[in-house]
């Protein structure tokens, strides 16, 4: 009976190091995390970008409050063998909302009501109207890599224009080309090129050129922070940490410098579905500009959004019928 005990009690001792063993392992076992297109297959995203600036011009302190929400659609026109697809991107919706002193509030939406005047509609409007209905092409590879970035021929000319036009170091720049693919490539989460455990980190670095000003450098580190059931999905968490550099160009005008930052990210990748269920992105950055001998002072704080699904705002309200017959009577 005793040696009869003492077999049990190995046994479940050796059975118990086993389950602490595969729980262990299960624990730390590798993922791989990749975006799973299929040929036609269209999503619809909410994305966006939410903008504060306290700036000090010359010892003159104003406050700029800005918001732009954009609905797209991915269609999926094709999957190659690696799981890398071409998609369209289709902007079906841009809103705009700003705070300024210089204008007062200033609310616009594609989907209808009163089209905005003054100088800085003028300036930034004509990009944002060129882009509702247009399908921009790109490609995205299985683990998020965007390339080949096309904006459809009117985007670009009225871009190209707005070019050409001399405004403030930074509302000018907003709508320019490479902005526009800055913002699109943001839309998708680079992922790890190999499978990765709990806390593995990497790296996404791009650079987009300020017309004007030089090039501004942003890394990106992710950190795989493992992942969890949502209903029948498994879903991970990504967080990000970004730091941004600023190359100013050789003879400019324009001289700025970063002073200070700090931009943090939250990214819920699903995993079994192979698309993101959101991502949220926030960053505070201090700067000082010269401008033709002017002393600029920035600070800007910004809050970037994505989420599955259409905008929650309804479209602004048909106007009333006996509105319209004012209307027709001014005609």
């Amino acid at each position: 009976l005793a040696m009869t005990t003492v077999l049990s009690t190995r046994r479940l001792a050796a059975a118990a190091l086993l389950l602490v063993a595969a729980t262990a392992a299960g624990a730390a076992r590798a993922e791989t995390l990749r975006y799973k297109f299929k040929a036609g297959e269209k999503s619809n995203y909410v994305v966006s970008n939410e903008t504060s600036m306290k700036i000090d011009l010359s010892g003159t302190t104003f406050e700029i409050g800005f918001k732009m929400i954009f609905d797209m659609t991915w269609d999926v026109k094709s999957v190659d063998a690696d799981g890398g697809a071409s998609i369209g991107l289709k902007m079906d919706r841009v809103q705009v909302n700003m705070q300024s002193p210089l204008q007062g509030e200033m609310v616009f939406d594609s989907a209808g009501g009163p089209k905005p005047e003054g100088q800085i509609w003028q300036q930034m409007g004509a990009p944002l109207e060129a882009m509702v209905g247009q399908e921009f092409s790109l490609k995205v590879a299985a683990n998020g890599k965007v390339s080949d970035i096309q904006l459809p021929e009117k985007v670009l000319e009225v871009v190209n224009k707005q070019q050409g036009q001399r405004t403030g170091p930074r509302m000018g720049n907003m709508a320019g080309p490479e902005q526009i693919k800055e913002q699109i490539e943001n839309a998708f989460v680079l992922l790890p090129e190999k499978a990765v455990e709990a806390n593995a980190t990497w790296d996404k670095k791009t650079s987009t050129k300020m017309p004007r000003m030089g090039t501004q450098n942003t890394d990106v580190t992710y950190t795989f922070k493992g992942q969890e059931k949502k209903g029948a999905d498994e879903v991970a968490r990504i967080d990000a940490k970004t730091q941004m550099t600023f190359e100013p160009l050789e003879g400019s005008e324009v001289d700025a410098e970063i002073t200070e930052q700090k931009g943090t990210g939250e990214i819920a990748f699903n995993v079994t579905a192979g698309k993101v269920d959101g991502m949220s992105f926030h960053q505070k950055v201090g700067m000082n500009i010269n401008a033709r001998d002017r002393e600029i002072t920035q600070e800007i704080e910004s809050k970037r959004t994505l989420k599955p699904g259409k905008s929650e705002n309804p479209p602004p309200a048909d106007k009333k019928p006996e509105e319209k017959k004012d209307a027709a009577k001014k005609k």
